[in-house]
């Protein structure tokens, strides 16, 4: 109880010690009729903003991402190694256009190539206001092997499982 107290006395002094020094550099009318006021134009919000997908293979084999946004970026496609970190992008995304299509290929044990796709719409993920300056996903691959579905990859965006398949 006692250390709650001393805490919140602290907090106290310190929120006070802040306003005393807000106070002491306040700015003088002078200063303030100097200052040009910012014109509309830089405050008006951006219609785009850039997404950076960063994917960490954690899986056995290699594993090929393919991403296609929209008509303005060409698709970017990248060999996430095994046991590695890799990065796709940056895209510039507009506000009209907030769905991207992303392609995982992996080869089996057989050796054929297993082609999904898995569409994100960015809504879901951020809210309008967070769609500003540059925005990061976390895409993870997963190897993992059940006695139900034997070898099978898992995708996860941010820590939600989005895509499963069988190899």
């Amino acid at each position: 109880m006692t250390k709650l107290v001393l805490f919140v006395t602290l907090l106290l002094f310190c929120a006070a010690l802040g306003n005393a020094h807000a106070a002491a550099s306040a700015p003088t009318q002078s200063a303030t009729k100097s200052a040009p006021a910012p014109s509309p134009a830089s405050t008006k919000k951006s219609s785009s903003f850039t997404l950076k997908y960063v994917v960490h293979n954690l899986a056995l084999r290699s594993i090929i991402f393919k991403v296609e946004a929209n008509a303005q970026n060409p698709a970017h496609m990248v060999v996430a190694q095994k046991t590695s970190w890799t990065a796709i992008g940056p895209l510039t995304m507009t506000h009209k256009n907030l769905v991207s299509k992303l392609t995982v290929i992996v080869k089996n044990y057989k050796g054929k190539d297993i082609v999904k796709t898995l569409i994100i719409n960015l809504r879901q993920r951020f809210r309008y206001s967070e769609m500003v300056g540059q925005k990061l996903l976390v895409i993870e691959a997963v190897e993992s092997w059940s006695w139900l579905k034997g070898n099978y990859i898992l995708i996860k965006i941010n820590h939600k499982p989005e895509l499963e398949f069988k190899l």
